[in-house]
């Protein structure tokens, strides 16, 4: 009975764990930062925190055999993709490509479909050298930026806010960009097109091996 318990505690854990959103956030105006949060964690994706130096030098031998492996491992990849190039011809190489870039694409869109922005404020105010120069900025960021909005919205199931605005700013030659972003996604959608990726590339694996390609 105690096991039992125990088990069902454990279970429910990592059941709690998977239902808990990964939150991104990004915020942008001189420059770009960005970091993620999952439960109490936060880390700071950028700006990079300014690295330490090393104290100890790599050994002379270890980085000499550090530069002879990475040219070999390179080799032996472009080698084995001459050989499935080979084998398959262009138009079937062609093809795996494909299916890889479908079973990535559909990964991704796995995890796409299930994000949820809770924040997307863009501000956009555009200069130009004179008011005519203003009014073509103004026109072309309009067109290249709300049909963009448009696509990732209509793609995204749940967004809560959502405020794009674009002002010509005739006194100033300067374009100025704020922008703030938040968005989340449960870690079991995560997972789940990981997994679901991962599984369509083994698929594609073993069907190669079995036609003798690798």
């Amino acid at each position: 009975m105690t096991a039992l318990i125990v088990i069902s505690a454990i279970i429910l854990f990592f059941l709690f764990l998977l239902f808990m959103p990964v939150v991104l956030y990004a915020d942008f105006t001189d420059e770009l930062r960005l970091s993620i949060r999952y439960l109490f964690v936060k880390i700071r994706l950028l700006p990079e925190k300014p690295k330490k130096p090393k104290k100890q030098k790599e050994k002379k031998a270890d980085k000499k055999a550090k530069e002879k492996t990475e040219p070999e491992k390179q080799n032996e990849t472009v080698k084995k993709l001459k050989e499935v190039l080979k084998k398959t011809g262009v138009g079937g190489f062609l093809e795996i490509v494909a299916e890889c870039a479908k079973i990535i694409g559909s990964g991704a869109m796995g995890i796409v479909r299930h994000i949820v922005i809770s924040r997307l404020n863009i501000e956009i105010r555009n200069g130009g050298e004179n008011a005519a120069q203003t009014a073509i900025n103004y026109g072309y960021i309009s067109a290249a930026l709300y049909p963009a909005v448009s696509v990732v919205l209509s793609n995204i199931k749940k967004y809560k806010s959502a405020c794009v605005q674009i002002f010509p700013d005739y006194d100033s030659k300067n374009t100025t960009v704020n922008c703030s972003v938040k968005v989340k996604i449960k870690l079991w959608w995560i997972a789940d097109s990981a997994l679901k990726t991962l599984f369509g590339f083994v698929k594609e694996l073993m069907k190669l091996k079995k036609m003798e390609i690798l």
